[in-house]
C-alpha cells in the first residue's frame, strides 16, 4: 500500500489576520476560502508566533499542531482514498516586505488512517503568501539592511512551488506547478545575491538586503522568468519563461531549510498581462 502527500501552496488565495497578544507575541489565523489542494473548502487555523523585528516573527512554541490537510493513498486496482493528515511544527518564520506577508512553516507530517494506514514524514513545509487586505490603515515598515548579518553563503538543492492567479472572462482562473533547481547564495556586507537555475517552473537572479543573520528583503525593480500557468489552456501550462516584475520578496532561515518567496505580476507584453504569480523556493544544503 502506498501514500503520498503533496503539501502545495495556497498562495494568493488566502488571507491572514495578525493580532497582538503582548509585546513579544503575535496570533496568525490563516482563512482560506479555496484551498482545492488540500481537499477544503473552508480552513480557519492559529498559530502563536514571537515577534523578533519589526518585520520578523519566528515560532512561539515547538510542536503547534495544523490540521486539515489530506494524503492519497491506493487501496485497490485505479482506487485511491484520502485521509486527514496534520503538522506538527517545528520551525516557523513570518517576514514583511513592500505590503506582502510570507509565512513559512516547516515541521512533521503524520496520520493515522485505517485505510491508508500510519504516515510520519519529516522535513515537511509549508507556506502561505498574503497582500495587505487594509489599504492604508496597516503602518508601512522598511527593514534597513544590516552589514554584519552574515547569511549561509554556498550551493543549496532546491524545490518550487509556484502559483498563477489571472482574471478571464470575469472569473479567476488558478494554476499551480513546481520543479526543482540549484541555488547559489553570495554576499558582500548587507547585498545578498540569490542566484537560482535549473528548474522549469522559475529561473532568475534577485538581489536581497541582509536584515538579520536569518532574513534577507528583495530589493525593488527587479524581475524573473516564470512561465504563465495556464489551467484552461489546450495541451496544459505553458514551458515558454517569461519576464514577471518582482512585487515583493523575502528570504528566510529556518533551522536547515531555506526559503525564498516572492510576489509578482506577469509584464505588460506577455502572454497574460497582469497575471499574479507568487511563488517559494525551498533550499537545503
Amino acid at each position: 500500500m502506498s501514500q503520498g502527500i503533496s503539501l502545495v501552496s495556497v498562495a494568493l488565495l488566502t488571507a491572514a489576520s495578525l493580532t497582538a497578544q503582548n509585546n513579544s507575541a503575535i496570533n496568525v489565523q490563516i482563512s482560506a476560502a479555496c484551498l482545492e489542494a488540500i481537499g477544503q473548502n473552508e480552513l480557519t487555523q492559529q498559530l502563536r508566533l514571537s515577534t523578533k523585528t519589526d518585520t520578523l516573527a519566528t515560532i512561539y512554541e515547538k510542536g503547534q499542531v495544523i490540521p486539515g490537510f489530506t494524503s492519497l493513498c491506493a487501496v485497490g486496482p485505479g482506487k485511491q482514498a484520502g485521509a486527514p493528515v496534520r503538522l506538527t511544527v517545528t520551525a516557523s518564520a513570518l517576514s514583511y516586505n513592500a505590503g506582502m506577508v510570507f509565512l513559512n512553516l516547516t515541521g512533521v507530517l503524520g496520520s493515522d488512517s485505517r485505510a491508508c494506514g500510519t504516515l510520519l514524514q519529516s522535513r515537511a513545509s509549508f507556506w502561505v503568501s498574503c497582500t495587505n487586505s487594509l489599504g492604508d490603515s496597516v503602518r508601512s515598515v522598511y527593514a534597513r539592511p544590516v552589514p554584519f548579518a552574515r547569511l549561509p553563503v554556498g550551493r543549496y538543492s532546491c524545490s518550487t512551488q509556484v502559483e498563477t492567479v489571472s482574471h478571464i472572462n470575469g472569473v479567476n482562473q488558478y494554476a499551480a506547478g513546481g520543479a526543482t533547481g540549484g541555488l547559489t547564495l553570495t554576499q558582500d556586507g548587507a547585498k545578498v545575491t540569490a542566484q537560482y537555475g535549473g528548474d522549469t517552473s522559475f529561473s532568475g537572479t534577485l538581489r536581497l538586503a541582509a536584515t538579520t543573520s536569518m532574513t534577507a528583503r528583495a530589493e525593488p525593480g527587479q524581475t524573473l522568468m516564470a512561465p504563465y500557468m495556464d489551467a484552461m489552456r489546450a495541451g496544459g501550462p505553458s514551458r515558454t519563461p517569461e519576464r514577471v516584475r518582482v512585487s515583493a520578496g523575502s528570504l528566510t532561515l529556518i533551522d536547515s531549510t531555506l526559503f525564498i518567496s516572492f510576489a509578482a505580476t506577469m509584464a505588460d507584453n506577455s502572454s497574460c498581462p497582469g497575471a499574479q504569480i507568487a511563488g517559494t523556493v525551498i533550499c537545503a544544503k
